[in-house]
C-alpha cells in the first residue's frame, strides 16, 4: 500500500498534468482542504 505522501503526489500530478495553468500550491492546498473536509477537520462558516 502506498504511503501518504506518494498518494498526495500522485494526486498532485494528475491534477497539475490536466491543469497545468494552475500553481503547484494552489494545488496542493486545494488537496490537503479536500481532505481536511472529508475528515470532518472544519467548521461551518455562517455569513451574516
Amino acid at each position: 500500500m502506498p504511503t501518504t505522501s506518494v498518494r498526495i503526489d500522485s494526486k498532485i500530478g494528475g491534477v497539475m498534468e490536466d491543469n497545468p495553468d494552475l500553481p503547484y500550491e494552489f494545488v496542493l492546498q486545494a488537496i490537503i482542504a479536500k481532505a481536511e473536509i472529508e475528515a470532518g477537520k472544519f467548521e461551518a462558516y455562517t455569513f451574516d
